[in-house]
């Protein structure tokens, strides 16, 4: 009777699991307009989505980055900083991906 409820549990932990994370390689690619919103090259985006899935999805799941404002990402970033192992540059250019990307 047990071996009834394995498979069906083992689905729906499985599905939660999987959507408590978020796959930052498929959305909330930077556009000129989020470049221009944030007043920063699009560039600096794009190497900062790069940085933030490079650098943070190796010790936890990625973020949507309207999950927090920007005043709280700068806080976070700035506090993962030296455990993440990234540079002052990459550091603001995830500053600015995540809060460019917070209206979206």
């Amino acid at each position: 009777m047990m071996k009834n409820y394995i498979l069906p549990s083992l689905l729906v932990f499985v599905f939660v699991m999987s959507s408590c994370g978020f796959d930052a390689t498929k959305y909330y690619t930077p556009a000129l307009v989020n470049a221009e919103k944030a007043n920063v090259a699009l560039e600096q985006l794009v190497a900062g989505r790069t940085a933030y899935i490079e650098n943070c999805k190796d010790c936890h799941r990625l973020f949507k980055p309207s999950k927090n404002t920007a005043e709280k990402w700068n806080k976070e970033v700035n506090r993962m900083q030296e455990r993440a192992k990234i540079s002052n540059e990459q550091k603001a250019n995830i500053i600015s991906y995540l809060s460019s990307e917070i209206s979206q």
